[in-house]
């Protein structure tokens, strides 16, 4: 009955006699005798039992001699049917709460925190209190001051021996601190474990945030979260498995660019056992040029996507032209006979439908070659061709600038967009090039010359703002100062023709590329696009209302300045040329009017690629294009442990506002994910409870009844009836002791009254 203080030999009945106001009270306690760290006898209150009869108390002294001498008290039947039944004392929240912990013992989590934090001569070990906070994060997430309040109503106090009194806020605060401390070993030991049993099949990687209530510790950064929302935020990178457990974690500061974040999870998990020869699955961010060739260095077998501004720089077999001419409805009504026009043009253009999805197709390019940047051909090139093959970056840019600005001002008047995705960038990639031109002419030809071509592009470019010329040139000469050039001994021949190699090594990036296409992503992204479209056009009609307005003092000239705005805030700047149109008839008053034109070149550019991907992969990864495109597809599982540590966990808003409580607060988060993640593991063959949150609810009706006869009697504890369903639960978990009075009985420790 007593769990593990039950010592038979130490422990005797104490009776205490009280005389008030002319009566006479006797009250008993079961008391433990031990000895204190300094050797000298102690004695502890084990439970108060308050008054109790004279019979009662020979009775329970009987008991106690028995087991000390290790006999049996053997009540007589009739008499054991004949037990009054008592009151119910208090009603603690136990099934849901016993399942969790058998999960947490299950992973031997306490064991292995009381080893990285070697806790075993405090008064409460920080595994206890650890257990205490992860399981209120599963069951009943909130805030700290909540989960001391919510401790003592569960059976919390009973199964693991910690009082509610002692589960309080400075303990809590210590324990944050003790985990940030033990993070790194803990995430090592947790990834073991978890490979130890069942080698991963694959490793999902991604990026998310949470926000903080007031100003938030030093890591925190204003800006807007993955939703939208401006606030104070954190970023946190997680790596699982494919059953979703936390292996790697890790919090960065808010404004932490999302691919430097996960390279270094990355290199971090390169020569892990564990992590040889397992497919990673990353976000698109990824996918960008110098992500992709970082990962490629690091060894691992990596599956991203390439985003759609840099699909031109790997290949031109994307089969768009087929859907140039699509016209879908795009309407609620006509579903169905959009799926069927975009099926039969994707079946034409030869992509293969994957199979048990009728919606989704795919084509496998083999292995791939990176175009290399810079392709244009300006007569820019001519005069500058190195000997060296290592280019210095700088000259590469400026080169790259000219002929930017060279095809800017040609016959086919392109634009930014247009350049940038026929050579693998990004429209801002294309901006800032040629910024570079608004250096003077004299920096410009001295870079190009090998005379401070040592100093970084970014420099260069912000040197640019710098509009006074002579100021330029002192800048210029200070950052030739600073730093070693690497490519002094570079020379350049005038008038032989040639072009510069991007890659220091020689070698071009080379991928296994798999094209997907999604019917359904496709009909979307159109409607959302025609959706803008439709916005803008809303918002010129509104605009020329106002100017044809007497009372308005908008002009034609002062109003295409506002849709220009407009149209770069919505990101069709490059869709529509819009003027003023000063023609007769123009306005019912002769007013000026905003005119806008259409560009359906540039729209049916920008749309070419919707509904496609297309997939990077490692060229030594041994799938084939079909189970690549369904392990990219699968890549939600990251983005589903996301919304759990969201929605579930509750990982936001936070409310410390130390560096340290905020990594330990996160550490928590992930070790209550581990727990849900693996009770819905093992409830698969249950598909109709669906989740561990519907599990919980279900359990949780069940609780650990104190009893007792009246307030004098001893106190016992029973465990509710389990329903049919809860009983069909804990069978298939292989718990079903848990419900037992029996197991009860010898696992508990009575809660001492504080």
């Amino acid at each position: 009955m007593y769990g593990r203080h039950n010592k038979g030999n130490r422990m005797h009945l104490r009776v205490t006699t009280v005389r008030r106001k002319g009566k006479t009270y006797r009250y008993a306690q079961l008391v433990e005798s031990y000895r204190r760290k300094d050797g000298v006898p102690a004695h502890r209150v084990l439970s108060s039992l308050g008054q109790l009869s004279e019979i009662e108390v020979a009775n329970m002294r009987a008991a106690l001699a028995a087991s000390r001498e290790g006999r049996a008290v053997v009540v007589e039947e009739a008499a054991g049917r004949q037990v009054p039944v008592g009151f119910i004392r208090a009603n603690l929240r136990y099934l849901d709460v016993a399942v969790m912990r058998a999960v947490w013992d299950e992973w031997g989590l306490g064991a292995l925190l009381d080893k990285l934090t070697e806790s075993s001569e405090m008064e409460v070990p920080i595994a206890d209190m650890v257990q205490g906070l992860v399981l209120h994060r599963v069951l009943d997430p909130g805030s700290k001051l909540h989960a001391q309040r919510w401790y003592p109503t569960t059976a919390l106090p009973e199964l693991s021996g910690v009082r509610p009194g002692q589960f309080n806020n400075t303990r809590i605060h210590r324990v944050l601190d003790h985990l940030e401390s033990i993070d790194d070993k803990l995430q090592e030991r947790l990834a073991e474990r978890c490979q130890s049993r069942q080698a991963f099949s694959a490793l999902f990687l991604d990026v998310s945030d949470t926000w903080f209530v007031g100003q938030g510790p030093e890591l925190a950064r204003k800006g807007k979260t993955k939703e939208g929302l401006v606030r104070r935020k954190i970023g946190i990178v997680l790596l699982v498995n494919e059953d979703g457990y936390p292996l790697r974690w890790q919090v960065v500061h808010g404004k932490s660019y999302d691919a430097h974040v996960m390279q270094e999870i990355v290199d971090s998990i390169a020569e892990c056992d564990w992590a040889i020869d397992v497919p990673l699955v990353c976000d698109r961010i990824m996918g960008r040029k110098t992500a992709l060739g970082q990962m490629a260095s690091s060894g691992m077998k990596f599956l991203t996507a390439i985003p759609a501004v840099e699909i031109d720089g790997y290949t031109d077999r994307i089969p768009y032209g087929q859907f140039t001419c699509l016209e879908p409805e795009l309407k609620d009504d006509s579903l169905d006979r959009d799926r069927r026009l975009v099926v039969r043009a994707a079946r034409e253009a030869g992509l293969t439908g994957l199979p048990g999805d009728d919606l989704v197709f795919y084509l496998d390019l083999g292995v791939v070659t990176k175009r290399q940047p810079g392709h244009i051909d300006p007569g820019a090139i001519r005069d500058y061709v190195w000997e060296k093959t290592d280019t210095p970056p700088a000259v590469t840019a400026l080169i790259e600038a000219k002929a930017i600005a060279e095809a800017l001002g040609g016959p086919e008047r392109l634009t930014y967009a247009d350049i940038a995705s026929r050579h693998g960038h990004s429209k801002h990639w294309a901006y800032l090039r040629v910024m570079l031109l608004k250096l003077s002419s004299d920096i410009q030809e001295a870079v190009l010359g090998g005379y401070g071509a040592h100093v970084g592009v970014r420099r260069l470019q912000k040197l640019a703002q710098t509009r006074d010329p002579q100021r330029q040139r002192e800048q210029f000469e200070e950052m030739v100062k600073t730093g070693r050039s690497k490519y002094a001994s570079a020379r350049v021949q005038s008038g032989v023709k040639g072009r510069p190699k991007s890659r220091k090594d020689g070698e071009a990036l080379q991928i296994r590329a798999v094209i997907g296409f999604n019917v359904q992503f496709f009909i979307d992204t159109r409607r959302m696009a025609e959706d803008k479209l439709q916005r803008f056009y809303s918002y010129l009609r509104s605009l020329n209302i106002r100017v044809l307005n007497p009372r308005s003092r908008l002009t034609g000239e002062t109003a295409v300045t506002q849709a220009k705005a407009k149209l770069k805030t919505m990101d069709l700047s490059d869709i529509f040329d819009v003027s003023v149109d000063d023609s007769p008839g123009s306005g019912d008053r002769g007013a000026s009017q905003v005119r806008a034109t259409f560009s359906r070149r540039a729209w049916n550019s920008r749309r070419r690629y919707d509904g496609f991907a297309l997939l990077a992969a490692a060229p030594d990864l041994t799938l084939d294009g079909e189970q690549l495109y369904r392990l990219y597809r699968s890549k939600d599982a990251v983005e589903k442990d996301f919304q759990v540590i969201k929605s579930v966990l509750k990982v936001r808003p936070v409310r410390h506002r130390t560096d340290p409580k905020v990594r330990g607060h996160v550490t928590l988060c992930m070790l209550a994910l581990l727990l849900e993640r693996t009770l819905k593991t093992k409830l698969r063959a249950l598909p109709t409870i669906g989740s561990a949150e519907a599990a919980v609810e279900i359990l949780r009706t069940c609780h650990l009844n104190l009893c007792g006869q009246d307030v004098r009697s001893p106190t016992y504890y029973t465990v509710t009836e389990p329903n049919n369903e809860q009983t069909a639960l804990l069978k298939e978990l292989g718990l079903e002791h848990l419900a037992k009075d029996s197991y009860v009985g010898e696992q508990i420790t009575p809660r001492l009254r504080e």
